[in-house]
Order: structure tokens, then sequence, then C-alpha cells
């Protein structure tokens, strides 16, 4: 068991041995030297059909086209160009299972990057056109308590950056990625643009500055666009960093100044706020406090960062040992009355504390708790009105009985806390027996793996009470050498507020090479944890569990050919050859660094190899560098680009190590804010 918030690399899967496929074959001396570069590239087709009968009987199905190349030289970088296209439902609006709405039946993405590219030799360039994310600048990134949001347009971007410095700028017209298999872009009204950049002054101390210019974009009112136009909207971050940068040992603070100006807002068309923060130790314990305000309608380009006059303040301590690892935090939060949207005016208070002891080689014992208390002020709507206390907490005892893996016994309490989007809070408590009968080797990455869940919970929430059962696996095999078979299925027997599926939920996944770089593969969903409100409602919303089933089937055609001097990242000093770096970034609800059963990927956050090189987690926070020079590399996430109201761990940098025509695959958590 690994220490709360400490991260394992996995053993690699050893995908190629062909060198058609990953190698980099060995030219013969009566062969010129290939001097193309490195290629790669993947082809793949994917058609899905899904099936719901929540709030009535309805079917869909969709087709998606996927193209992917990847061109690496020894001079300019490495280019990268990705089409996607889809074909959905017939009706606009609608979504099934797995197989989601979007306004358009047929959309596409096409993008096409640059990374690395040397201007001098300690001097890089990134840039993207087409289909792209807004970017904001590193000094200014999320902290506890600011995200500066991360925009879809169809535009260009560029990045250059040198030692201790960084330049970054875009613009293009304002849209969303919707729909599958594959999203496509669908355009909005407006148009984004940003400038902005970091200077390292010295080794202490770092500046940056960012303006973003959001132009003709809906005139905001609450939750809902107003129907009087459009409006622009001009706003500045400003921030300073002082001491050691975040997750590294010794004193740090930062400050960040933000101003905006919306020209047809109606309400609070000026706005302010400021946000800071620091670290640092006192003998064995970390500690992190921060301190914001912000004031109504406080905007950064066409993300709005609150509709109502804020501040707060929150302190997080940490310590760890050899045998013990322990956390905990307190926040404070108060909101005035919001004249946009008419929230209502209240004071929060939370705090969180965990741990982990490790008795003996085998014995584990921990915990962990959040407990919040809300006030709302009088003359709030009635559901809101007076104090609101909530509980979240668990302990847990992990041994190992002879040969078999461990086994964990966890008692969860819940009381009055939000666990469905949309639905009435839970109050129960749950008792679980987690067993992994058949646990992986970092050795053999082939060796099958087997884990169970058996639970029973009280639910006494909407004033019943009633004992919930529920069952839950997840295995992992290889019936052949180049046959993966996966799976997590969970079955609860009834209804529960403790649960976010009823019935039978989860994936069944299937991959098999079936030629030399064709791989033909298939998913099943059940009963996805999906929450549809029928009739809005602040006091009892009404919610339905719809019982959704899809399946895919895909075809992928995956190549490389040619050679290179270096795979992406920094080269480690007498290595050869490449390999490959894949992931999944997930949401660790439980923070032990371990993806569960019920911990789902996290979707568009921005995964870096070694501070140059980057992509972006899909759908199900899948993340891939598949050309990586061997050796040990350096991985960390872009903190804005995390879904709020989720953030990166403390320990937010991984290491891995690339094997020769291997992958190095890796969970990365993240970890909610407030706990």
């Amino acid at each position: 068991m690994r220490a709360a918030g400490a991260l394992r690399e996995e053993g690699y899967v050893d995908k190629v041995m062909d060198p058609g496929l990953g190698g980099s074959p060995t030219a013969t001396p009566d062969e010129k030297p290939d001097t193309r570069g490195f290629r790669t590239w993947s082809v793949e087709t994917r058609a899905g059909a899904a099936q719901s009968d929540g709030l009535a009987l309805r079917s869909a199905t969709e087709l998606g086209q996927s193209f992917r190349y990847q061109h690496e030289t020894a001079s300019h970088g490495a280019f990268q160009v990705e089409a996607d296209w889809r074909h959905g439902p017939d009706s606009p609006d609608f979504a099934v299972g797995s197989v989601s709405s979007a306004s358009r039946r047929n959309s596409g993405r096409l993008t096409v990057r640059n990374f690395g590219f040397p201007l001098t030799s300690r001097t890089f360039a990134d840039s993207a056109v087409g289909d792209i994310y807004s970017e904001v600048t590193q000094v200014l990134s999320r902290t506890y308590r600011l995200s500066l949001g991360s925009s879809v347009v169809r535009g260009a971007s560029t990045r250059v950056s040198g030692e201790g410095y960084e330049v970054r700028a875009g613009a293009g017209q304002r849209g969303s990625l919707a729909g599958s298999p594959y999203p496509g872009f669908e355009g909005a009204r407006g148009s984004l643009a940003w400038a902005g950049g970091s200077v390292q002054v010295s080794d202490e101390v770092g500046v940056g500055v960012q303006v973003n210019q959001a132009s003709d974009i809906p005139a905001f009112g609450g939750f809902f666009p107003l129907a009087t136009g459009d409006e622009d909207v001009t706003s500045m971050a400003a921030g300073v960093s002082l001491g050691a940068p975040a997750n590294a040992p010794g004193p740090r603070a930062r400050l960040v100044y933000l101003r905006s100006h919306a020209g047809a807002s109606t309400l609070a068309p000026n706005a302010q706020g400021w946000f800071g923060e620091g670290g640092f130790a006192t003998g064995v314990f970390e500690h992190d406090l921060g301190l914001y305000a912000t004031g109504a309608n406080l905007r950064f380009g066409d993300y709005t960062l609150g509709t109502a006059d804020q501040h707060g303040a929150y302190w997080r301590f940490s310590t760890s040992g050899t045998r013990h690892a322990w956390s905990g935090g307190l926040d404070y939060e108060r909101q005035e009355a919001d004249a946009l949207s008419g929230g209502a005016e209240s004071r929060r208070i939370g705090v969180t504390g965990g741990g982990q002891y490790r008795i003996s080689r085998v014995d584990l014992v921990g915990g962990y708790a959040s407990l919040g208390f809300t006030r709302y002020a009088a003359g709030s709507p009635a559901a809101l009105d007076g104090a609101h206390r909530s509980v979240n907490a668990n302990v847990f005892y992990q041994t190992r009985f002879d040969s078999f893996a461990p086994t964990r016994v966890r008692f969860s309490i819940y009381r009055n806390e939000q666990l469905v989007a949309d639905d009435l809070a839970a109050t129960g408590e749950e008792l679980a027996w987690e067993q992994e009968w058949v646990q992986g080797s970092y050795d053999d990455p082939h060796r099958p793996e087997f884990n169970t869940t058996l639970a029973v919970a009280r639910d006494r929430s909407a004033g019943r009470s009633e004992l919930q059962p529920s069952v839950g696996a997840t295995f992992r095999l290889w019936p052949q050498p180049d046959w993966l078979a996966a799976g997590t299925l969970r079955y609860t027997a009834r209804d529960s507020n403790l649960y976010t599926s009823r019935g039978l939920s989860g994936t069944l996944t299937t991959e098999k090479q079936v030629a030399q770089g064709w791989r033909l593969g298939a998913a099943l969903s059940l009963n996805q944890a999906v929450v549809r409100v029928a009739s809005a409602g602040v006091s009892e919303p009404e919610v339905v569990r719809g019982n959704d089933r899809s399946v895919s089937v895909y075809l992928r055609w995956e190549g490389a050919a040619g050679t290179t001097p270096q795979g992406l990242g920094v080269r480690e000093a007498g290595s050869a050859g490449t390999g490959s770096v894949g992931g999944i970034v997930f949401l660790d609800a439980d923070r032990d660094g371990r993806q569960t059963l019920n911990e789902l990927g996290a979707a568009g956050v921005e995964v870096i190899l070694d501070g140059r090189f980057r992509v972006v987690t899909d759908r199900f926070g899948r993340f891939d560098f598949p050309l990586v020079a061997t050796g040990r590399h350096q991985l960390t996430l872009t903190p804005e680009t995390v879904p709020l109201p989720w953030g990166v761990a403390r320990s937010q940098d991984v290491r891995v190590e690339v094997p020769l025509r291997g992958e190095a695959f890796i969970r990365i958590p993240v970890v909610r804010t407030g706990d």
C-alpha cells in the first residue's frame, strides 16, 4: 500500500518487439542513413450504439474516424497532425449512455502542432493551429482557490521558451468540443485572444503577466447569457512568486492580482480580485496557507471566476515518514448575496484530515474525514435557510493472509454528503471488504490482476432506512500475449443515495492484435452513472438514473518508419533508442494514490514531459507520448487544466523509466482542492 499522495511507477508493457512497429531499425553498412526522421501514425475507425430506458426508451448510433501522424526530426522538433470526424444521432441535444450529445449530426476536429522547434540551441518554440485550447503563462498557474480557465478555440497559438522565461500568445474563434466517439468542434459566438509571459528574475523570484481579450461574446447574466446582446471583456492578471517552486522544499509565496472590465454588463462591469498563498516547514510538518478575495462578475477572458463577492482563507499541513503519512486542513469562505444569479449569502467552514500508519510489513491502518458547516443568511430560500452540516469519513485496515495479495476492510460514514450531482444529500454508513486475489507484478507486465469488493450500506436518506448490498470486481488478463481483456463491474441490489448507479454497472473492454500493426477492440458499458433532472427545483430535485447500455467496436492501424537521433524528452548521457510513455490522470477521491473502481479519469488535463512536450488527456483521462528517448523522464500536470474542484497533488512531479521498444505506464492522481 502506498503512502497517501505517493506515486509509484508501474512496469512497462513491452508492446512491440518488431522493429517495423516501434523500434529503430539498424542500418547495414551498404544502406544510406534515413534522413527523413522517425514517423509514427495511427488510423482508427470506431462505431457504437447505445440504448436507454431512463426517461423514455431511446437508442442512438455513432460512427467516427480518427487520424494521428507524428514526425520526429533532428533539427526542427516534432510535427504532429490530429484529425477526427464524427457522425452522431439524428436529433440534436441527444445523449444516451456514452453516445454524447452535440448540436450537429456531423462535426470534426483538426489540429497541427510543432513541439520543441529550436530557435537557438537554448530557445524553443511550440506552435499549434486548428482546434486548440487557450493557455495561461506559468507564474499564473492555478493555486488551491484560483483557476484562470482554458477555453476551446479554432485558431493559432505559440509559446517561446528559454532558460528562465516563456512567452505565450494566441487567438481564435470560441467554441467547444462535443459529441462522440471523437469530439468535434462546434463554434460559439465571439472570439478570444491572449498574450502573456513569465520571467524567472532570480532563483527565488519569478514574475508573470497576461492579458486576455474576449470579443463579441454573449453578455453575462448569472448562469445564462443576457438577451441584451454581446459584450467585450478585457481582463488582466499579474503575479509574483517568491522562494522555492511549488512542491519543492523551502519557504515560498505567490500573489496573483486580477482585474476585468465587461463592457455591456449592467451589474458590476468592473471587478478585481487577489489570491495569495505561501508554504513553509516547521520540524517534520509542511504547511500551505492562503487568502483570497474576489469581486462580483470577475472575469478572465470568457471565463467567469465568480458571480458574487467572495473572500476566504485556508491552511493545509502534512507530514510523512517510513511508516506513517498524515495530513489535514482548515477552510473558511464567506460569500455575499449574489445579485447576478440570486444566490444566498453564506458562510462555510471545512475541516479535513487523514493519514495512515504501517504497523508491520503487511499490516496498515488509516482513515480520512471531511467535515463541513455552512450557514445561510436569514431570508434565503426554505431549502437553504439556516445551518447545514456534512460529514464524509472512513477508516480502513489492510493486511495479508498467507500468499494472498493484500486484503482491506473499510468503514465509511456519510452525513448530508452530496455524492450524486443534482441528487438529495446522502446519509448512511457502508462496510466494505476489498480483496486483491491476484496482484499485478512490476516485473511481469502480463501477469493477470483480479480484485473484488463486497459491501453493505445502510442508507438513511430522505427519511427512510434500508440496507443496500453491493459487489464489485476489476480484472485484467491476457488470454494470449497479444490479446488483452479487462473489466470493472459493480452490482447494487437497490437504489440508494450512497451509490451513483443501480443494478449492474461498469465496463468490459478487449483488444487483440489481429495482424502486424492492426488491432481490433471492443467496449461494453452498462448502466453508467448518468443523472438527469426531470424538473429542476431548489428543494427537492427530481432525479432519474437511466438504465443505459452502450457498445463500441474499433479497428486501429499503427505504424512507424525511419530513424531519428533523439526521441521526445531529455536524453540521458549514454542512452539510445526510444520507447513510449502512457497513462491515466484520475480523480483520486480517497487520496491514496491508487485508482479504484469508482475513481474516473480526468479529461482535458495537460501532461508535460520533461518540461517541453505536452499532450492533453482524452475523455477517459488517458494520455500517450508515442516516441520518447529511453531512460528516466519527468511528468508534470498543468494545474489550470485540472477540472474544478480538483487540483494537482502536492507531489505532482512523476518520474518514469522508459524502456527500449516498450511502454512506461503511470497513473497520476488529482485530488479535491478542499480536502
